[in-house]
C-alpha cells in the first residue's frame, strides 16, 4: 500500500497535489482505464507504467509502497494491531511479550495494492529470548519463560526496585530489604507456585 511519511494512507486531496508531478496525457489515459478507483491503487497503476516515477514519489513526496508490521501473537493470526513503521512495531512485540504465553511475533503483511485486496503475510520475524528480556522461572514444578517484569508483576512488587532477584536456576530471592519485605516476598512465592531461594528461605 502506498503511504505517506506519517505512514497514513494515500487520501483524495494527496492525490491532488501527486498529479502536478505526473505526466497529464498518462494521468488521463490511467483515469480513463481505472475511473473510481483509489489513490493508493491509481499510484500503483502508475508507477507500473512509468517506474521512474517511483523514484519522485519516494525522495520528493516522501510517499513510498509500505508494509504493514503486524504485531501478533503466537498461534494467533489477528493482523490488526501493528505500525508502518518496524521499529515502532518491534517496540510493540517486545513490550507485549511478557510471558511464553503472550509472545510476540512481527508478521510482514501486504495489503495489495489497492488497499482492498486479501492481505498477504509475506514474511514473519520472530525474536530470541534475549531479545525478549526471557528469564527462566521455576513455577507449579516447571521452568517458565518470563521476563524481570512479569515476574514482579505477579508477585506484587515494584519491577524498578528492583528488590525481587530472579537466580539462573529460576529460583527467586532478593537483593537487600527489610524482614517484612522478606515475609511478604515469600507469600506471594508461594502463592504463585514459584520457589524460593535458601536465603531467602532463612531470612523471611
Amino acid at each position: 500500500m502506498w503511504v505517506k511519511d506519517n505512514r497514513n494512507p494515500l487520501t483524495e486531496k494527496d492525490m491532488e497535489f501527486i498529479a502536478n508531478y505526473m505526466d497529464d496525457a498518462l494521468r488521463e489515459q490511467l483515469h480513463q482505464e481505472l475511473a473510481l478507483c483509489s489513490p493508493t491503487k491509481f499510484v500503483d497503476a502508475y508507477v507500473q507504467a512509468e517506474p521512474d516515477f517511483e523514484d519522485v514519489l519516494n525522495n520528493e513526496l516522501n510517499i513510498s509502497d509500505n508494509y504493514w508490521y503486524a504485531v501478533v501473537t503466537e498461534g494467533d493470526n489477528d493482523w490488526g494491531d501493528g505500525s508502518y513503521d518496524y521499529d515502532e512495531a518491534k517496540k510493540r512485540a517486545l513490550d507485549y511479550s511478557m510471558d511464553e504465553d503472550s509472545q510476540q511475533y512481527i508478521a510482514v503483511i501486504h495489503d495489495g495494492s489497492d488497499g482492498t485486496a486479501d492481505p498477504i503475510c509475506v514474511r514473519e520475524i520472530h525474536f530470541s529470548d534475549e531479545e525478549l528480556g526471557f528469564i527462566p522461572v521455576q513455577v507449579s514444578g516447571e521452568i517458565k519463560k518470563m521476563t524481570y517484569a512479569a515476574v514482579c508483576h505477579r508477585l506484587g512488587f515494584d519491577a524498578s526496585v528492583s528488590f525481587v532477584d530472579v537466580k539462573e536456576d529460576g529460583k527467586i530471592g532478593f537483593t537487600c530489604g527489610k524482614e517484612h519485605e522478606c515475609r511478604s516476598l515469600m507469600q506471594a512465592i508461594r502463592k504463585n507456585q514459584m520457589v524460593p531461594t535458601d536465603g531467602l528461605f532463612e531470612a523471611a
